[in-house]
């Protein structure tokens, strides 16, 4: 096993399944043990990941070959409806009666374009 693999796997055990980025353990052990050649329990474990709230970046070369895999497309269509629905729930608040105006502001446009996609 690699030192990689053997590192998250022990953090696993450890009961450490959230980190600095939520399921990092499960993502690292997943992603080894998919580029290894064990596709199915790469899957598997990245699934996990991303159950534990872990977001798959989408911007890296050496992955295409996992964003290309035809059952991880399905996990990748729900990771999109997931931050959509998240980055929604966000704006509907901030958008709207925003309590963080006194130092945080959406750019310019982010509203109109929100109030545009939700039919508000």
């Amino acid at each position: 096993m690699s030192a990689t693999k053997e590192s998250a796997r022990r953090e696993i055990d450890a009961g450490i399944i959230v980190t600095g980025r939520r399921g990092k353990p499960y993502y690292v052990l997943g992603l080894a043990t998919f580029l290894e050649g064990d596709r199915d329990k790469g899957i598997e474990l990245l699934a996990k990941a991303m159950d534990f709230g872990y977001v798959i970046q989408l911007n890296m070369a050496y992955l295409q070959s996992l964003y290309d895999d035809p059952d991880f497309k399905p996990m990748l269509a729900e990771q999109k409806a997931r931050l959509t629905s998240e980055r929604n729930r966000v704006l509907s608040v901030v958008c709207n009666d925003n309590p963080y105006q006194s130092f945080w502001q959406p750019e310019e446009g982010t509203c109109e374009q929100f109030a545009a996609e939700s039919g508000n």
